[in-house]
């Protein structure tokens, strides 16, 4: 027998119903029995309680607790066995624990996913799922038919268990999730229709069928807030604004729908401000936020305004920022005050803190706005820094500068800042003539003037100027200086020209503005000299009267007076400054006057020009022309100069056939070397003498530039080897054994040379090379006079004009100051004997004194026409060749001419 916790006899074999949480104390009595029965508590399977104890009246009894009922326990099987052998079963009697489980709550938020739990796990692990089945109560409380199954009794693991779902109520939107922990039913997308009671039924395959309840409620969020400024117009662009400092503002906020009744806040920033909201008809609610006198602080704040329901989802919501008009709150010029250097860059910056919208900056100099300037503003907009470049001017010296910061939307809200500039500059000078002055002064005046300064600092030093160069007092001369003025007394003509002062401070040095002066005076003569003029008969002149005078408005007077005391009056030339004169017979020659007047007087003294008949003297006597180098020419001229004239020598070089002119050069030597010009460019040179009188007649040259290119030696590949080393050896020892043997021929020479001194020295030789006098038919030439340099050709490889022949010349050097022939050091060019066609310009005379290498040997050495240039050491005598030459010219200087104009002939 069992009695229950109120010591009631179960009947029904039900224990309860009983509710989860609840406490009970079953208890089983045994009567009868020997030996004495023991009694026990069993739950399903599982031994519960052992603890019997013995009554009188021969029963037993064994009371179990159970605390704290679960839902595990609904419909468990509870089980008292009585036993007192194991030879027969026991005696028992079993009863189901009834429970009347709790009734879970399950919200969602429409949309959102809901998950409804159920307890699937069975009473004993050997037991199975065969089938969970959902419900969903009617509005009366009563389960409506199956919207979702699960189905494991056809297979062995749950993964394979068939789920189904009601197309009308849930369609795709559920899922039975088994694997989970406790197992769910979860609905995507809740809709306001999934909301009510729930029952999940589970059938097992041994333990009774298991029911738990829920109550789905479905949450429907507000759908909309709306926020109406004071004015009730909506807030658009989520800018509140803009105000000013000290405004009243009334902001009410909206909410529309949601399900519950939302509850609607406003916020400062994450500070709560208000949460008075109030339900209004139409399914809104409403909150009203008041906020009285506007402080900077709130510029740029955030105000949001909050509607919500649940804790589920967050509240929707709308955020505005505040914006208000702020003037500014200090303007400063940044940096310390100093004095400014004109002329130099300077920058100014001013600093405005506090103005919203962004500040205009205005820079002011004196009543003048400035525009240089450029603004930076800092990421927060603020702090403004306005940058002023300028270059301040001495007319800036105590002007005041400053910045001028203002918000435009702010009447009255205008800051300066300034300073007062001071200006260091290099003196400012104006110079002024005197009074009852002008710049045309007549000779003999007194003038002063007044030199006015500005400057900062002071000037500590004043000069003056005239015409570029400094000026001195000296009160002997009539210059009076005393600082800022300057006197000129008995003024001359030299005095004529620019003045100024000049000032200087630190800062620098200044200039005053020029005062020309012009000091007027009558026609002076330009030269002191008398003017020289020479003319052959019937020739015409054009002879000038150059004179000096101010103003130069001249009236000319001319005369004549020759040697035999006529003198004429030449009035048909009383205006002209210049005068034709034509030599017509020898008494044309002699002396012209011209005198000049102008509106301050007559001249004094006439000017004196000397007509005279053409000198014989300065004439060219004979120019040459020499190869100096690639691209150059050496032009060399004898002449006949009167020693009293000074002299100049022109040479004018042209393009043969042609006026255009390449080069005009002056020189006050009868040399020239003419730079630049192209290889195988054919040239006109004209060159003449020049001096007071007038030119000489000219000479004319012409000349071809040669090509170079290919007279270049190739450079020699060798390699030394032993062989060559000895060889080299052998020539040493040779070439010192040589040296020994011309010493020694030296010695003797130079005894034959002293015995033809005397002789040489009477007959000394003039010459002179004339093309007419050269005559290829009886092989001779002629020597007539001497007019050209000594020159020396250096060694250069020449092919001559049609021959094949080939000779070695440089650009000539002179050798005239050399004692003698042997100094001249020429390189050996030749290594065995050369035939040339003889070129009587390009023959060396005096042989006995010509290098062994390029001594002319005797014609009988040589084939017809030719003649060799044989080394010495070679074999040949120099006695073969003396009789051709006579004692007359040992001491004749070598001369070599060039070839341009020449033709080969045979010696």
């Amino acid at each position: 027998m069992v009695l229950n916790e109120k010591g009631n006899k179960v009947t029904n074999y039900v224990l309860g119903p009983y509710i989860e949480g609840d406490v009970i104390s079953l208890t089983c009595i045994a009567t009868g029995g020997l030996p004495i029965p023991k009694v026990t508590w069993w739950q399903e399977n599982a031994l519960l309680d052992d603890s019997s104890e013995n009554l009188s009246n021969n029963t037993v009894r064994n009371i179990l607790h159970m605390e704290k009922l679960q839902r595990k326990h609904f419909h468990t099987i509870l089980t008292c066995q009585a036993s007192n052998n194991d030879f027969v079963a026991p005696i028992s009697t079993s009863m189901r624990l009834d429970l009347n489980y709790k009734t879970s709550s399950i919200v969602a938020v429409q949309g959102n996913v809901a998950k409804l739990p159920c307890d699937i796990t069975p009473s004993f692990s050997a037991d199975k799922i065969h089938i969970v089945i959902w419900f969903k109560e009617d509005n009366e409380g009563r389960l409506m038919k199956p919207i979702y199954t699960f189905d494991s009794r056809d297979n062995s693991v749950l993964e394979q268990g068939k789920h189904w779902s009601d197309e009308l109520i849930l369609g795709d939107r559920a899922y039975f999730r088994f694997y989970e922990d406790p197992a769910k039913l979860t609905i995507n997308n809740v809709l306001l229709k999934d909301e009510g009671f729930y029952n999940c039924r589970v059938d097992f395959k041994q333990s009774p069928t298991r029911n738990s309840r829920l109550n789905l409620t479905v949450i429907v969020p507000p759908s909309s807030v709306m926020v109406l400024n004071e004015k009730g117009n909506k807030v658009t662009n989520y800018v509140l604004g803009p105000y000013i400092e000290g405004d009243v503002i009334s902001l009410t906020c909206i909410a529309t729908g949601g399900l519950p009744i939302p509850k609607v806040t406003w916020w400062q920033e994450n500070a709560l401000l208000d949460d008075s909201s109030e339900n209004l008809s139409n399914n809104t609610v409403r909150n009203i936020l008041h906020m009285e006198k506007l402080q900077r602080k709130h510029f740029h704040t955030i105000l949001t305004c909050q509607a919500s329901n649940n804790d589920f989802v967050a509240p929707i919501s709308t955020s505005m920022r505040l914006d208000l008009n702020l003037p500014p709150l200090t303007a400063n010029l940044v940096g310390e005050e100093f004095p400014v250097s004109a002329g130099k860059l300077y920058q100014l910056q001013c600093e405005i803190v506090g103005s919203q919208p962004l500040v205009k900056i205005t820079w002011w100099k004196g009543h003048v706005n400035v525009v240089d300037a450029h603004e930076k503003n800092s990421d927060d907009g603020n702090v403004t820094i306005s940058t002023l470049t300028f270059m301040p001017t001495a007319e800036d010296e105590g002007k005041y500068v400053s910045c001028n910061a203002e918000n435009p939307t702010i009447p009255n809200s205008a800051l300066v800042s300034g300073r007062k500039l001071t200006v260091l500059h290099s003196p400012l000078l104006t110079l002024n003539l005197g009074k009852n002055l002008n710049n045309k002064i007549k000779e003999g005046s007194d003038i002063y003037f007044d030199c006015n300064i500005k400057a900062n600092p002071w000037v500590y030093k004043i000069s003056w100027k005239h015409n570029d160069k400094m000026l001195n007092s000296n009160t002997a001369k009539g210059v009076i200086i005393n600082n800022q003025s300057l006197v000129l007394q008995n003024v001359r003509r030299d005095k004529t020209g620019s003045y100024l002062c000049v000032a200087n401070n630190e800062e620098g040095e200044g200039e005053s503005n020029s005062i020309h002066l012009e000091i007027e005076y009558s026609p002076t003569c330009r030269s002191k000299k008398p003017a020289i003029h020479e003319a052959t008969l019937n020739e015409t002149l054009e002879i000038k009267c150059e004179l000096d005078a101010s103003p130069k408005e001249f009236e000319f007077i001319w005369t004549f007076n020759n040697s035999a005391g006529f003198q004429q009056y030449l009035s048909l030339h009383r205006n002209a400054s210049a005068v034709i004169y034509t030599i017509k017979s020898e008494n044309d020659y002699g002396t012209l006057f011209c005198k000049g007047i102008n509106p301050i007087g007559d001249q004094e003294e006439p000017c004196m020009i000397n007509v005279l008949p053409r000198s014989k003297l300065d004439v060219l006597i004979n120019c040459t022309i020499s190869t100096e180098s690639n691209q150059s020419l050496n032009v060399v001229c004898t002449h006949r100069l009167d020693p009293d004239r000074k002299h100049s020598f022109i040479a004018e070089v042209y393009e043969f056939g042609t006026d255009n002119l390449l080069r005009n050069l002056t020189s006050t030597k009868s040399s020239f070397i003419i730079y630049g010009l192209n290889p195988g460019l054919q040239i006109e040179i004209k060159i003449y003498i020049m001096t007071e009188a007038g030119s000489s007649k000219a000479i004319h040259l012409n000349a071809v530039i040669p090509r170079w290119e290919n007279l270049a030696a190739s450079p020699l590949n060798f390699s030394i080897t032993p062989t060559l080393a000895i060889t080299v050896s052998i020539v040493v020892v040779l070439v010192l054994l040589s040296i020994g043997l011309l010493a020694i021929t030296r010695y003797r020479l130079c005894k034959r040379r002293k015995m033809e001194t005397n002789y040489n020295e009477e007959n000394s030789l003039k010459t002179k090379i004339d093309d007419n006098d050269v005559d290829g038919d009886t092989n001779t030439f002629t020597i007539k006079e001497e007019m050209n340099p000594d020159v020396v050709p250096l060694a250069t490889n020449i092919k001559l004009p049609n021959s094949r022949s080939t000779f070695q010349q440089q650009p000539y050097k002179s050798y005239i100051h050399l004692k003698d022939v042997d100094d001249i050091q020429v390189e050996r060019p030749l290594l065995h004997p050369q035939y040339i066609n003889p070129h009587p310009k390009l023959v060396h005379y005096n042989a006995n004194r010509m290098p062994p290498y390029i001594r002319a040997m005797h014609p009988r050495f040589a084939p017809a026409g030719t003649m060799p240039v044989v080394h010495e050491d070679q074999g040949y005598s120099m006695d073969a060749f003396r009789p051709l030459l006579t004692n007359r010219i040992s001491r004749m200087p070598m001369v070599a001419l060039p070839t341009q104009q020449l033709t080969a002939t045979q010696l």
